[in-house]
């Protein structure tokens, strides 16, 4: 009996040791309006605050839960980044339209290929850098405007990043379109035929990375428009219509996409995908020893899927990829810094030819500043065969904020929602001017970062280091270091908690339909 007392205490230790507490995702809001004033929401909150009683020390760092969060958002913010720039260097552009192009002249679509990745890596992703550095500092600037107006210390911020759902529209109806329109402009083809092709070449590209640009500047004003929208929109529509969107993008984009890469690589993605689920679902928390230090998941997560994509878990034989189509990166890494003398590949981010030539051709390279500011916002005039899709990525936006206020006021941070939209489409629109074509928002996942302990530290940390990151020009370098499912297995994690709080939030009756849209979502 003594034995099974012991035991039994031992095991309740252990239980309060390694692991944590859940908070509850479905807590009661306040009454909604039909409108929100974004001035008068705050009810006489100095503006000029930064509430240096929350937050911990120097109002940035609370402990473990915020190093965990910031592990989390920084990886969840590399997933989408090296999904979308493997789809537009990759397929879009080493495939669809290299080949296209190769049939008038191969130095027409070499030219393309290399100035629009030069364009890439040089412009579009150090004004992510700019855009991400403002929106994670405003938001942790108003988690602790939350914190005084409501006294509380438990406040989390809202995450920010990549609107994952947004880009890939864009990439899509965007970019790849205007690629194809500009490469078979008559303007552009005659110049080829008259013996230029490398300016023509260089045309294309130019033209096609600011239309993309000044479409997305577009968007940012549709996601600020939205602020007169979304408040009505709560009030008068039921809670599984602003989760069925939620979900639908947490079941299509972050889980089931991710996990095909995870399933396609098991030997690489099946064990750091495991220590996500037994982290996150499992509350376990993997301490160093008796240190009293522990591991952050997704670093621990991240750290197992290099070490294990670089000891060779990737690695395929050349013929054998050859004869079944199967492996080596996306289709578009066969044009990408491949050595077709060594007789094994391997995957996007276990190449250590292609990590060094990023390295040679990128590391250093700015091109945000000077006359990059600005630069990429001369299409205006362009923009009818466009418009509508900027108008749809806008509402996508707008949709996606909406339905991620709504989730932090049912973890227990009711966030107004109109300036929420403001600063989402503010920091599109400040991405774009210095050369992005990617559009920003609130992240999904903010009951996880609360559920981790975090406040608003990780959320500014994060956007330091992307500023500083996206700015050195070494994320060509990182883009061909960390496997393309390294992260993979936090996004299936972030897309399952989504669908999860869907269900804890909204009474059972509603399920069938929630689930009926996520389910359609990725058809």
């Amino acid at each position: 009996k003594n034995f099974l007392e012991k035991c039994s205490t031992e095991k309740k230790d252990m239980a309060t040791t390694h692991s944590r507490e859940e908070i509850n995702l479905s807590q009661e809001r306040p009454a909604r309006n039909y409108f929100e004033n974004p001035v008068a929401w705050w009810k006489g909150t100095p503006i000029f605050l930064w509430n240096w009683n929350y937050g911990g020390f120097l109002g940035l760092w609370s402990g473990v839960g915020e190093m965990e969060a910031l592990g989390e958002l920084f990886f969840d913010n590399l997933a989408s980044l090296l999904s979308i720039t493997g789809l537009i260097l990759g397929f879009f552009l080493n495939v669809l339209i290299y080949f296209a192009a190769i049939e008038f002249d191969i130095e027409y679509a070499e030219t393309i290929k290399a100035v629009y990745t030069k364009y890439y890596y040089e412009r579009c992703i150090p004004g992510v850098g700019f855009a991400l550095m403002f929106g994670n500092l405003y938001y942790g600037y108003m988690a602790g405007r939350l914190a005084y107006k409501e006294n509380r210390d438990d406040v989390t911020a809202q995450p920010y990043g990549i609107n994952t759902t947004g880009a890939f529209i864009t990439l899509g109806a965007i970019n790849l379109t205007a690629l194809f329109n500009e490469l078979y402009k008559e303007k552009n083809l005659d110049k080829g035929f008259g013996g230029d092709w490398r300016g023509a070449g260089q045309d294309v590209a130019e033209n096609a990375w600011e239309i993309a640009v000044t479409a997305t500047f577009i968007t940012g004003l549709m996601e600020v428009g939205g602020c007169f929208l979304g408040e009505f929109i709560r009030k008068v529509f039921p809670s599984p219509a602003i989760y069925s969107c939620l979900t639908g993008v947490g079941f299509s984009y972050l889980f089931f996409s991710p996990m095909l890469s995870i399933m396609a690589e098991p030997i690489m993605c099946y064990l750091p995908l495991l220590v996500v689920f037994i982290g996150f679902f499992g509350n376990v928390i993997y301490r160093i020893g008796n240190t009293g230090y522990t591991f952050p998941i997704a670093i621990f997560s991240i750290g197992l899927s290099v070490v294990l994509g670089w000891a060779g878990g990737c690695k395929h034989k050349r013929d054998s990829i050859i004869m079944y189509n199967y492996g080596d990166g996306s289709p578009g890494s066969k044009n990408i810094y491949q050595d077709f003398t060594n007789k094994w590949t391997t995957c996007t981010g276990t190449s250590e030819h292609d990590a060094k030539y990023a390295y040679r051709e990128y590391a250093g390279e700015i091109g945000a500043f000077g006359d990059g500011i600005g630069a990429g916002l001369k299409k205006f005039g362009d923009m009818r065969a466009y418009i509508s899709t900027a108008i749809v990525v806008g509402v996508v936006s707008f949709a996606g904020t909406m339905s991620c206020v709504e989730s932090a006021a049912a973890a227990g941070d009711d966030y107004p929602m109109a300036e929420t939209m403001i600063i989402d489409g503010i920091g599109t629109m400040i991405g774009a001017i210095f050369g992005s074509f990617y559009s920003t928002t609130v992240y999904i996942g903010h009951p996880i970062h609360k559920n981790l302990g975090a406040k608003r530290g990780y959320s500014i940390i994060n956007g330091a280091i992307y500023f500083v990151l996206l700015m050195s020009g070494l994320f060509a370098s990182l883009y061909q270091t960390i496997p393309g499912c390294a992260s993979g297995a936090l996004l299936v994690f972030v897309g399952l908690l989504i669908c999860r709080q869907a269900c804890e939030d909204n009474p059972p009756r509603y399920w069938p339909a929630i689930f009926f849209w996520s389910i359609s979502n990725s058809m």
